[in-house]
């Protein structure tokens, strides 16, 4: 159960310089000397756990406790690792800019917040319409998911997928269009790419995305769209909805972009734990 969670902290925990190590693999790192001192005043907590590890009673782990703030010390390193650690200046930009005015920004807007550079703003926006095709996109593969469901068809003809998808088409390809207007600097242009694959004809963006899936729908051999291996079955998947659970509505700063919502959290947690000090 807690994977999805400690693999969402790898890529984090490596940017902020507090952990070290080339595996992708969670267990396979091993603290840096800022996370050292980060954990320092916490050790109390870890000596609990590594007795814990070998067999004795756990005792209830306060200062550990999510609602809990960080001690002082640790959250001024913390901050430190945010605002300085490696390419930080988009980051110290985010966060000398209320969350406030990032919120109240138009994002259709070219012309970025004050603090925010240009490339900076033109990413944020790219980010923001990739997201949006993603999810139109996936609006798509799920209205054929359940049509094959409804119907108990091996497979539909891809103009058949392509009208019972028709309303999620015609956004897809709108979506598709914004992006194709912003800047695209992935590797080898791939948001670009997928733009283009969905803004072709309905049945050639069908058969292109029931390609691409292959999991919840799949392109048969004989050319119809079928359910694939996860097709028909509870949606499980962790996705930014799931990770935005529990936040208010006025707490959501960029909806498409957790990242940046989480960034603000963090920074309100660390003030947080640093006022009246």
């Amino acid at each position: 159960m807690t994977q999805p969670y400690r693999m969402g902290t790898v890529e984090p925990l490596l940017r902020l310089g507090l952990v070290v190590g080339t595996s992708q693999r969670f267990n396979m790192y091993r603290l840096a000397p800022s996370g050292e001192r980060i954990l320092q005043s916490l050790k109390g907590e870890q000596n609990k756990l590594r007795a814990w590890a070998t067999g004795s009673k756990l005792t209830r782990l306060a200062r550990l406790a999510p609602d809990v703030p960080l001690p002082t010390g640790s959250a001024k390193l913390l901050e430190r690792q945010l605002r300085d650690y490696g390419d930080a200046h988009r980051r110290r930009a985010l966060l000398d800019l209320s969350d406030e005015v990032l919120r109240q920004t138009n994002i259709e807007s070219t012309e970025p917040p004050a603090g925010i550079e240009q490339p900076h703003w033109n990413d944020i926006r790219s980010g923001v319409a990739l997201i949006q095709l993603r999810d139109a996109a996936l609006d798509v593969i799920s209205a054929i998911e359940n049509r094959l469901t409804s119907s108990r068809q091996a497979g539909l003809t891809v103009h058949q997928a392509a009208q019972a998808a028709s309303s999620s088409m015609e956004l897809t390809a709108v979506r598709a269009s914004t992006m194709l207007a912003r800047d695209d600097t992935s590797p080898g242009q791939l948001a670009h790419e997928f733009a283009r694959a969905c803004r072709s004809p309905a049945e050639d963006a069908v058969a292109e995305l029931a390609k691409r899936d292959g999991t919840v729908i799949r392109l048969l051999p004989n050319g119809q769209v079928g359910l694939g291996p996860a097709g028909g079955q509870l949606d499980t998947r962790m996705d930014d909805e799931v990770e935005q659970e529990g936040l208010g509505q006025n707490d959501t700063v960029i909806p498409e972009l957790p990242r940046i919502t989480n960034l603000y959290a963090l920074k309100r947690d660390l003030q947080l734990s640093m006022a009246d000090h």
